[in-house]
């Protein structure tokens, strides 16, 4: 009589106890895995802003006059023009070495961003539905003490672009979720 062999392999018990720790492993690894990038369309939005602000007081300096950054009343939108009244309807340009600075943006879906408006003080809306945030002047200074934009998703935290208008320096802070804005 000659002795059965056992042929390698693994059996449906050793098999179940792998599935199992893989499952085990991916409940804990797949949240933190999500919340590495859940910000990234916030802080892109915050650098839009950041940078269409560095292009307003650029140009508000090289030209010799005043340039605006607005956001669309939704916040989908942010523009930089010449604070001046002609500009207000006009589209952006092309890269015209002769005509002013117009730059139009969208932000990531569904990114948004509205201004921080002080007590007491009012949202200025143009004719075509711009709401300013902050006009740079020539010399670098800004019409207003201070502005602020606050760009947001939601179930993610906020990021507050902040520009000190003596300067005209922008900052970007962090703003945890459910907090009150500094």
């Amino acid at each position: 009589m000659t002795a059965r062999r056992r042929r390698p392999g693994y059996t449906l018990m050793e098999l179940l106890a792998v599935i199992a720790i893989l499952t085990a492993l991916g409940g804990i690894l797949v949240p933190t895995l999500s919340g590495i990038g859940g910000d990234t369309k916030v802080k892109a939005g915050a650098d839009i802003v950041r940078a269409r602000m560095s292009e307003a007081r650029a140009a508000a300096i090289e030209e010799g006059r005043a340039y605006r950054v607005a956001l669309t009343q939704d916040g989908t939108k942010i523009r930089v023009a010449p604070d001046e009244l002609e500009f207000a309807a006009l589209g952006p340009t092309a890269d015209d070495a002769n005509g002013p600075l117009i730059v139009e943006d969208d932000f990531p879906t569904p990114v948004t961003a509205v201004p921080v408006i002080d007590e007491g003080a009012q949202t200025v809306v143009d004719e075509s539905g711009w709401v300013r945030v902050v006009t740079f002047l020539p010399d670098g200074t800004c019409r207003e003490a201070t502005a602020a934009v606050e760009v947001k998703e939601p179930g993610v935290h906020s990021m507050l672009v902040r520009v000190r208008g003596l300067t005209g320096a922008a900052t970007v802070t962090s703003v945890p979720a459910g907090e009150a804005l500094p």
